[in-house]
């Protein structure tokens, strides 16, 4: 389980809900959240994975408790909330709107793609090209991102993930060099 806790985030009124029952329409705003680099979660290809936003308070729950706005189904599962069953058992049952059918929720996940590359299974050894061998391959990518150089910042030779180009990330490529006495590749046949 992966979890972030936000306490940065912008709060915009983008509109009103109508209410099923009659006015006052209820306020809805979009919340947005930039997690800093260190929180970024890494996928892995075939898993599904369950998203979940809460609002924690910090007194008493709200006159206006937070919730979700939600919209009708348009891609794979349902949204699916916490029921409790009448002996007491808690269970996940699939939102639905006033006519019975099912629902999802309303939100927007986004990626930054040029740092693939973090979420290698060896990059934090110095893997910049994703094949889990240290070649002259990962060198290059080094060397190009080299600010005394003149290179330009590239996510991939960030091994420390510190948003910036340096000696440590050197140093994480030469502890796995093979010449040097590093093992030269990770998690591959033959290799430790």
């Amino acid at each position: 389980m992966w979890k972030y806790n936000a306490y940065n985030y912008d709060e915009v009124l983008v509109g009103y809900d109508k209410m099923p029952h009659g006015e006052p329409n209820e306020p809805v705003f979009r919340y947005s959240v930039r997690m800093p680099v260190s929180n970024w979660f890494c996928q892995k290809k075939g898993n599904i994975y369950w998203f979940s936003v809460l609002a924690v308070y910090d007194i008493n729950e709200p006159i206006y408790p937070w919730g979700w706005t939600n919209h009708e189904h348009m891609f794979n599962d349902d949204a699916a909330a916490w029921e409790q069953a009448p002996g007491g058992e808690w269970n996940w049952v699939p939102l639905k709107d006033q006519t019975e059918e099912t629902e999802d929720m309303s939100f927007i996940l986004f990626t930054d793609k040029s740092r693939k590359c973090w979420c290698y299974p060896c990059f934090f050894r110095g893997d910049a090209t994703g094949d889990c061998k240290i070649t002259t391959g990962d060198s290059k990518v080094l060397q190009q991102a080299w600010p005394g150089l003149g290179g330009t910042y590239n996510p991939c030779a960030d091994f420390n993930k510190d948003g910036k180009i340096t000696t440590g990330d050197s140093k994480i490529l030469q502890k796995n060099w093979p010449g040097l006495g590093g093992p030269g590749c990770i998690g591959v046949p033959g290799c430790p």
